[in-house]
């Protein structure tokens, strides 16, 4: 099963082995219940502890046993053994164990029921509960721990699943401790429970999982949405955020994804709920937008044309900018009303509602999905990035709501900013939007989409490595990214960011080409490609200049392989990018050679020709390279 680990933390805690560290929990384990725990192990070996108790050493431990599985167990006989569990050192890993009175307890990694040996013996836990190392008699934690849960009940196995899937809560935890909700010594707790927890011999760090894919090719660009969110009780259906009014009144962006239940007037998307009516974003009758501020000259921007359809979910925006008074309303990211008014916002400490009104006339009655709230107005850009690709701008995020919980009366804010909202009559529900990468005929080729990719902040500057998301790279194959350094002059790096990949030569003289799965010291699996056939790449591409001149600059490529893994020919889609420029869609149509059989795709930034001045940024994002028509392929008979 791939790894799935639900993304949206911002810190860790790094425990070193030799000063056993920990998170002490006064509790007392429940009789009934559920541990789970989104680990790293940094180092292999016997006994590296994830958890632990004051009871006994040998009793209510997880631990990873004989360098290769995680093991665990509730009392002093039976022993769970994850067979196959650990891969390495460098992965984050869910471990969830599950008992009940008079049942096996049950181990599960990253979702998976692992096979164990019966064990139904459980004893006292004591009270106190670890996470790490606790018992004086155990050996010491080597790991970076992201988030604790503890529950009073035995989760199901779907429900397991469900709980590695989602960075929030879908069921109510007795314990909730995360690495991102403090940076002190105390660890809160976030059940309300008030088991807070004592850090000792931790630092904080900012490694931290990413949700990963399963391949670099055909895949889904979607939100990997689990559920929504349905608001039809009319006058009290809404879900209140805590951001307050007042830190929209320099200018804002709402955006969510929206599929109403009927289409009448003034059912409402987004609300600051005061009665003078200074902030709506409503559906109107047929299927139009209405942006409504009471503040401003003529309060009200229309679309004129329909956009909604009962029961089908639209992405939808609007855009605020207090310095220029203009507003913007879009659907699916593209602009569909504008206009320029006079006045300023006074919103005050009121919240931010999704959907809600104070009377029945103006109920939601809509499902919703993906909630944003930024304190700037972004761009048409951003707006069309955050549609097709799901980059979501950090510059002024206040609120990220996915309202994929399942279940529960709480909105998780995975913006880092812990702006958690409130559900008051809302129902979830599996009707959720999907988007999907196109496809020619079933016929996609390639999708360089980096929104999954694990984003780091030191950058790989090494020759023949994979860029993997850690400082030094990777000297064997990425098969996930399958993204690597395949030459590099003088100082340059290269890194994923926010959805795309950035490269930077950080001095004159200087050049870095990344490929796909570019390491000199094996056969690379390329991917395949038709020989006399016409194909279209598409790219994103954003550059920064920073200094010199060049002739080259930011470049993209195409490279046909023969069957000897020999570039035979070469397609530039871009070469010579060398001033700066806001996101840029470029596109080469060409139609390969008959000895082509593989091709590989090269983001360059080339400082060394001649020049040999330039310092630059460049960003690519959304290559996709497929047949410029079906391939019809023939049945084997």
């Amino acid at each position: 099963m791939p790894r799935k680990i639900a993304a949206g933390y911002t810190h860790s805690i790094r425990f070193i082995g030799s000063s056993r560290g920990n998170i002490a929990v006064p509790i007392t384990l429940p009789s009934t219940g559920t541990i789970h725990a989104v680990v790293r192990m940094n180092r292999l070996y016997n006994h590296n502890s994830f958890w632990d108790s004051s009871g006994h050493n040998n009793q209510w431990e997880c631990w990873q046993y004989q360098n290769k599985v995680i093991a665990a167990r509730t009392g002093d006989s039976g022993l769970f053994v994850g067979s196959g569990a650990v891969e390495n050192a460098k992965r984050f890993t869910a471990i969830t164990l599950t008992w009940a009175t008079g049942k096996n307890a049950k181990l599960y990694v990253d979702g998976e029921l692992r096979p164990t040996q019966s064990m139904t013996n459980t004893a006292s836990s004591g009270d106190t509960f670890y996470w790490g190392s606790g018992n004086a008699l155990n050996s010491a934690s080597e790991m970076n721990f992201v988030e604790g849960k503890i529950f009073s009940q035995e989760l199901t196995a779907g429900e397991v699943n469900n709980l590695v899937n989602t960075a929030n809560n879908p069921y109510a935890p007795l314990v909730w401790h995360r690495a991102d909700s403090s940076q002190g010594a105390t660890v809160t707790d976030l059940s309300g429970n008030g088991y807070s927890g004592t850090l000792t011999n931790g630092t904080y760090e900012t490694d931290t999982p990413t949700k990963l894919r399963t391949a670099a090719t055909n895949r889904v660009a979607a939100q990997d949405i689990k559920s929504s969110l349905s608001l039809t009780t009319p006058g009290t259906s809404r879900m209140d955020t805590t951001i307050a009014g007042s830190a929209l009144n320099g200018g804002f962006t709402l955006a969510t994804y929206v599929a109403p239940t009927v289409l009448s007037k003034k059912h409402h998307i987004f609300k600051s709920y005061v009665l003078n009516d200074k902030l709506w974003f409503n559906i109107e009758s047929g299927g139009k937008f209405r942006m409504y501020n009471s503040d401003l000259s003529t309060p009200a921007l229309f679309t004129s044309s329909a956009y909604l359809q009962v029961g089908k979910f639209t992405h939808t925006a609007c855009t605020f900018d207090a310095t220029t008074g203009t507003r913007v309303i879009y659907a699916n990211g593209t602009s569909v009303a504008t206009d320029t008014r006079t006045g300023t916002l006074t919103l005050g400490a009121e919240k931010l509602w999704v959907g809600g009104a104070s009377d029945v006339t103006n109920d939601a009655n809509a499902k919703f999905s993906n909630a944003l709230v930024w304190n700037r107005a972004l761009t048409a850009t951003e707006i069309a990035d955050l549609y097709k690709s799901g980059i979501v701008p950090t510059n002024g995020l206040l609120g990220r709501y996915k309202l994929d919980e399942g279940a529960g009366t709480t909105a998780y804010d995975t913006s880092g900013n812990n702006n958690h909202g409130t559900i008051t009559n809302g129902t979830f529900t599996s009707d959720v939007p999907t988007k999907k990468r196109g496809v020619v005929g079933g016929n996609l080729v390639y999708n360089g989409d980096f929104s999954y990719a694990p984003p780091f902040t030191a950058a790989t500057n090494t020759q023949y490595r994979s860029i993997n998301g850690t400082a030094g790279g990777s000297n064997t194959p990425e098969n996930l990214f399958g993204w690597g350094i395949s030459s590099i002059t003088g100082t340059c790096s290269a890194q994923y960011d926010n959805g795309a990949m950035k490269l930077s030569t950080t001095a004159t003289s200087s050049k870095i080409d990344v490929k796909y799965l570019a390491n000199a010291s094996y056969k690379f699996p390329f991917l395949p490609m038709l020989p006399n056939t016409s194909y279209t790449l598409t790219a994103r591409i954003k550059t920064n200049l920073i200094s010199g001149s060049a002739t080259t600059g930011a470049r993209l490529q195409v490279l046909g392989l023969n069957g000897g893994m020999t570039a035979s020919n070469t397609y530039t889609v871009v070469n010579g990018l060398v001033s700066t420029k806001e996101w840029t869609d470029y596109s080469l149509t060409f139609t390969t050679s008959a000895s082509v059989r593989f091709f590989d795709i090269v983001m360059s930034v080339v400082g060394n020709d001649g020049a040999a001045t330039l310092i630059m940024d460049a960003w690519f994002s959304n290559i996709e390279l497929r047949p410029t028509s079906n391939i019809v392929r023939n049945v084997v008979t």
